[in-house]
């Protein structure tokens, strides 16, 4: 029977090896980034490493993670900066009436695309759970007509 990859849990108490932060350092992005982008994946990206989720193929999707995060800390900034200034008043027909930022738009979609990248890489508990699941113990149900194994 193929053995699967074993995945650990995040929940980890180890911490990343010299050999992750390099994996982490070669698979760094050297253009595609801002710094504020880069920082989260400096953070972040050795973890994954250690616990075997950082592969050269999911490198773009874990860029759009990094770019997801920065944006979403840069809009809440701005809410930050400019308490109030959520929503604006338009004086209509119908009296005053109030809209919402477009910025409040655009936090709502990235938090949305953010928890589907992160169930992705099971950076949510549930996720982790599903993902830590060992395939080593399972029964080959084909065995006996696998020919392989005669």
């Amino acid at each position: 029977m193929a053995k699967t990859a074993k995945v650990k849990p995040l929940s980890t108490f180890d911490n990343p090896s010299v050999d992750d932060y390099a994996k982490a350092r070669d698979l760094r992005p050297t253009f595609e980034l801002d710094a504020d982008e880069l920082r989260i994946w400096d953070e972040i990206m050795p973890w994954l490493a250690m616990n075997g989720r950082l592969q050269p193929w999911y490198k773009h999707t874990l860029m759009e993670y990094c770019r997801i995060v920065a944006n979403i800390g840069k809009i809440i900034q701005y809410f930050r900066d400019n308490p109030g200034k959520e929503y604006y008043t338009v004086a209509g027909r119908n009296g005053e009436q109030k809209k919402a930022d477009p910025r409040v738009a655009q936090l709502n979609d990235n938090r949305r695309i953010l928890f589907q990248v992160v169930r992705e890489f099971g950076l949510t508990p549930s996720s982790e759970r599903q993902m830590t699941v060992i395939q080593d113990d399972l029964i080959n149900i084909f065995a006996e007509h696998d020919r392989s194994t005669r």
